[in-house]
């Protein structure tokens, strides 16, 4: 009577499917999509690989604007003492800006990376490990 009741001990009765013959066929079908997934499976990357890229070449620009505009505005502060002003200004403005863009857009590709990264498993653990249906 106790043996019936303990679950770790119950049979499960849904699973009349041998698993051999159904792993053999996921095998053979994932061989044979292999050409359609692989190429899909790289250019998403490609995809998810330029938007980091362009993220990142946005916040170096800044930061790169910023420095040039507050160097040429103290060089220009000597001969034209408004525009000097009015470089170093925008250039600070520029550090400023870049450096308040930079921690959200990082936090923004850690999680769409992390978020791309589980999808992924979570797809190919649920292919893997899904049901036959008879």
């Amino acid at each position: 009577m106790e043996a019936a009741a303990d679950p770790s001990q119950a049979r499960d009765t849904d699973n009349n499917v041998p698993q051999n013959g159904n792993s053999l066929s996921k095998l053979l079908v994932i061989i044979i999509t292999s050409p359609i997934w692989f190429s899909l499976i790289c250019a998403f990357a490609a995809i998810a690989l330029a938007i980091l890229c362009a993220l990142l070449s946005i916040i170096i620009a800044v930061f790169a604007t910023g420095f040039s505009l507050t160097i040429g505005g103290i060089v220009t502060l000597f001969t034209v003492y408004p525009a000097g002003i009015a470089l170093i200004g925008a250039g600070l403005i520029c550090i400023g800006l870049g450096g308040m863009i930079v921690m959200p857009v990082i936090r923004c590709i850690w999680r769409g990376c992390v978020s791309l990264f589980n999808k992924f498993t979570n797809f190919v653990h649920r292919f893997v490990s899904s049901k036959a249906v008879a």
